[in-house]
């Protein structure tokens, strides 16, 4: 009787410790011929399920799998074990391939998830269960955040016997209730697999058990369940599973994920962290996690990341080779994003996925500052005023605290000049007196770390004259053209000591300096970078400057065209997006040149299917590689080859939409015509004699006849 009850326990507290939960019936239920692989993982007792509530991200990457496995497959129940006593069971559920144990489910054509029973074997000592009433709908159609679910009370009746003898006798669950609560969604991070949008559904179970014998209770057990299952919509039962389970024998704890895929699968999205939530915009200041969705992220894997154009700063020690880089893009612009995964535990090893102009960055909002000064001429022992005007180059309000730092030069505070009207150099709006004649340079340090941008620096030259010390100023302009003439806006003109000014939709810019003589640069996106310099010598004066284009790098792309049988093939025709098409040599061979970017293209050669893909170019010579598939017969036979009229009285016209060989034979066999690469020829017949000829069409091996009358 012991081993009897230590049996039955055991059996009971396993079959009714893993209840199924779906998010979506029609998506996750199982269905005949299903099958899933869960795989056990080390240290369940010690496992915290994390945080209920929205947005949760549960990271477990550090689980680690022991390496065993739970491998579900559903049957038809049909013949099975007291699947006679099951109401409506359409599945029967077996786990490891054990023949000696079934859980059977009413799945409602794929629509539902319904617990009918179970049966179980283990050494002549037989067990089945049927719920009253019917298949036990433990679950609802659908699970939704903060929504629950309960059952109670259920009931079931069953029986069991030892080695095939004796009366049938009673098992009796009863006292029964399930609570399923969908108590949070959010990211689960798993070492293997990230899966957004997871949901949690934490399902507890209390409920008795009698076992009777000879019309009275032998055992009585209370079973008390406490789980937490993550669902993702689309994948067929948990992705991953705790269940700790409690009876007066013992305590188990069980944690598994199901194993995914069986072939690298590659996806990403990109997370602005600024924001903290998935986006493909952003700007300059912005940090994006590349959130690597692939399968497997371990288990051998190694990662590539391009970035095009490569204006990227990879940022809390991840580079090109992690799993989830964080990089900050340091130029605006569209940015299209690869990742390359190579694992040698499958083939093929390697799967690329590329995602064309998929980031969009703008230039960050930017501290923008300047001073003006009134008067700006001055006699001794007199003052100016100073006003800052700073701004953010969006219009934004400013955020954060700013800060202000003053210089003045040449002399020395409190001999030659001094702060007044109690401001100090750090005052936002100070006043300044001159005690000496001179021609004062002023500068402004405006510092505020909100922007990445900081601290600006402005500098005004000779900007106050004292007593005369400056003498007169003159107005210089700067013209900014290309080598067309055509103006230039945006360009930034840097004098030395001077701030940079910016010249207008005419190309020009004007600054106010003394006589002397002057170094500058020029600098416009484009543009090739100029320097010079002039000399202001008592006259207003015009700085002509020419910029030249720059001229983007050309890298040799070259296109290598083989068939099925690593043949090189004659005349592709190679079609890159936006380019004219190229033609393979006799080698196979065809190149064209091409700047950093990615490229869609199409090759077409006759006899051989079309094939398209795309390819990156990135500051180096590439080399595509194509393999092309030969048209089959019936490709060619449908290829709109025509001959007309037919019969004819020996003046044909033969078309193909593709290249071919042609021969035309009479019925002994010998040869009459003749033609090698044509789309269309006109045939003279007409001095033969009357009767059936045949035509052979070839193309790459491939041949196909038709037959001509002449009347």
């Amino acid at each position: 009787m012991k081993k009897i009850n230590l049996f039955i326990l055991m059996l009971l507290i396993s079959a009714y410790s893993f209840s199924q939960v779906t998010i979506s019936a029609a998506d996750n239920c199982f269905i005949v011929n299903d099958n899933v692989d869960y795989i056990s993982i080390f240290g369940a007792d010690a496992f915290d399920p994390g945080a209920d509530g929205e947005n949760v991200i549960w990271d477990f990457s550090a689980l680690v799998p022991d390496g065993d496995h739970n491998i579900f497959d559903y049957l038809d129940p049909t013949g099975k074990p007291h699947v006679d006593i099951m109401t409506d069971a359409d599945v029967a559920e077996q786990l490891n391939s054990g023949s000696n144990g079934y859980f059977y489910f009413d799945n409602n054509g794929g629509t539902q998830w319904n617990r009918s029973g179970f049966y179980a074997n283990d050494g002549g000592i037989e067990i089945w269960l049927a719920y009253d009433g019917g298949p036990l709908q433990l679950y609802p159609d659908n699970f939704t955040y903060q929504t629950s679910h309960d059952v109670v009370p259920f009931g079931a009746t069953g029986g069991w016997y030892m080695d095939g003898v004796g009366e049938d006798e009673a098992i009796i669950p009863n006292l029964g209730e399930y609570h399923f609560d969908c108590d949070a969604y959010g990211t689960l991070i798993l070492p293997h697999k990230v899966y957004l949008n997871a949901m949690r559904v934490h399902v507890t179970e209390d409920f008795q058990i009698q076992l009777m014998m000879n019309g009275s209770p032998a055992v009585t057990s209370t079973v008390s369940d406490d789980a937490y299952y993550w669902f993702v919509e689309g994948v067929q039962g948990p992705v991953l599973s705790y269940v700790v389970s409690n009876s007066a024998k013992s305590t188990t704890h069980t944690l598994q994920w199901q194993k995914p895929y069986d072939a690298i699968e590659v996806d990403f999205i990109a997370v602005n962290n600024t924001s903290g939530a998935s986006s493909t915009t952003g700007n300059t200041d912005d940090e994006f996690k590349m959130l690597n969705l692939s399968y497997p992220l371990d288990n051998g894997s190694s990662f590539t990341w391009e970035f095009t154009p490569n204006n990227v700063q990879y940022l809390e020690g991840t580079d090109a080779n992690s799993a989830h880089p964080i990089v900050r893009f340091t130029q605006p612009g569209t940015y299209t994003v690869t990742q390359t995964i190579t694992n040698a535990n499958f083939t093929p090893d390697t799967q690329t996925e590329t995602k064309t102009d998929y980031i969009t960055i703008e230039l960050a909002p930017q501290l923008m500052a300047d001073f003006s000064a009134s008067p700006t001429s001055v006699n001794l022992n007199g003052s100016t005023d100073f006003t800052s005007n700073v701004s953010v180059s969006n219009g934004d309000p400013i955020s954060g605290t700013t800060t202000y730092q003053w210089a003045v030069s040449p002399g020395a505070a409190g001999v030659h000049w001094n702060f007044t009207n109690f401001t100090t150099n750090t005052d936002q709006n100070p006043s300044v007196e001159f005690y000496q004649a001179g021609c004062y340079a002023i500068q402004l340090v405006v510092t505020n770390s909100t922007y990445s941008n900081s601290p600006v620096t402005v500098t005004k030259m000779n900007y106050i004259n004292v007593a005369g010390g400056c003498g007169t100023s003159y107005d210089v302009t700067f013209n900014v053209v290309d080598e067309n003439t055509d103006p230039i806006s945006g360009a930034q003109i840097t004098v030395d000591g001077y701030s940079a000014i910016t010249t207008n939709a005419s190309g020009e810019a004007t600054i106010n300096l003394f006589d002397d003589t002057y170094n500058f640069d020029v600098a416009a996106a484009g543009y090739e970078d100029y320097s010079s310099s002039f000399t202001v010598n008592g006259t207003n004066q015009t700085v002509n400057v020419t910029l030249v284009e720059v001229i983007p790098t050309e890298y040799t792309v070259t296109f290598t065209v083989v068939d099925e049988n690593t043949n090189p093939v004659l005349g592709a025709d190679i079609t890159v997006d936006g380019y004219s098409a190229i033609t393979t040599d006799a080698s196979g061979v065809a190149t064209i040149d091409l700047v950093d970017g990615t490229y869609n293209f199409d090759v077409a050669a006759a006899g051989f299917e079309n094939y398209s893909s795309d390819f990156t170019v990135n500051a180096a010579n590439e080399d595509v590689d194509i393999s092309l598939s030969p048209l089959s017969i019936d490709d060619l036979t449908n290829a709109n080859i025509s001959i007309y009229p037919n019969p004819s009285n020996g003046i044909f016209t033969i078309q193909s939409v593709n290249i071919v060989n042609i021969t035309i034979f009479d019925v002994n066999g010998k040869i009459i015509y003749k033609n090698s690469n044509i789309t269309q020829a006109n045939v003279d017949l007409s001095k033969n004699q009357k009767g059936i000829y045949f035509i052979e069409f070839k193309n790459n091996n491939i041949s196909i006849n038709h037959k001509i009358i002449i009347k």
